[in-house]
C-alpha cells in the first residue's frame, strides 16, 4: 500500500449490524453484538496496528 501512497488503513471495525469490537468497558457490545469467534481483541488490534507501521502504513480505526 505504502509504495502507491495508499499509506492510511481505514479500519472500520463495527458497522450497523454488528460490533465485533472488545471494548474492555462494555464487554456486552461485543458479546451481543457479534458472532461467536468472531471479535477483534486488543491483541488483534496491536499486531494489525505493529505490522502496518512495519510496512509504513498508518491505521485509523473507524467506529460508526
Amino acid at each position: 500500500m505504502a509504495s502507491v501512497k495508499l499509506n492510511v488503513f481505514h479500519w472500520h471495525a463495527t458497522d450497523s449490524q454488528s460490533w465485533p469490537l472488545f471494548v474492555p468497558a462494555f464487554p456486552d457490545l461485543s458479546e451481543f453484538g457479534a458472532e461467536e469467534g468472531q471479535v477483534y481483541t486488543l491483541g488483534d488490534i496491536e499486531k494489525v496496528v505493529e505490522y502496518a507501521g512495519e510496512l509504513g502504513i498508518s491505521v485509523m480505526l473507524e467506529v460508526s
